[in-house]
């Protein structure tokens, strides 16, 4: 007996999806630039500069 004519696969629909799914999840994540600035130290001064900034802010000159 053979298939029905509905009941046959149809040849590259599931690449194509798995393209499309692909696609969309590569829109959804970061860009490699903000990932590596994300992981980027920010170095050993950091918190001495903040404090300067608001030194600064306050009104006190050195």
């Amino acid at each position: 007996m053979t298939r029905h004519i509905a009941d046959h696969e149809r040849k590259g629909e599931d690449a194509d999806r798995l393209r499309a799914y692909v696609e969309i999840e590569k829109a959804e994540k970061p860009s490699p630039a903000t990932t590596a600035l994300q992981k980027k130290g920010r170095g050993a001064d950091a918190g001495r500069r903040v404090k300067e900034f608001v030194r600064i802010e306050k009104g006190r000159e050195a």
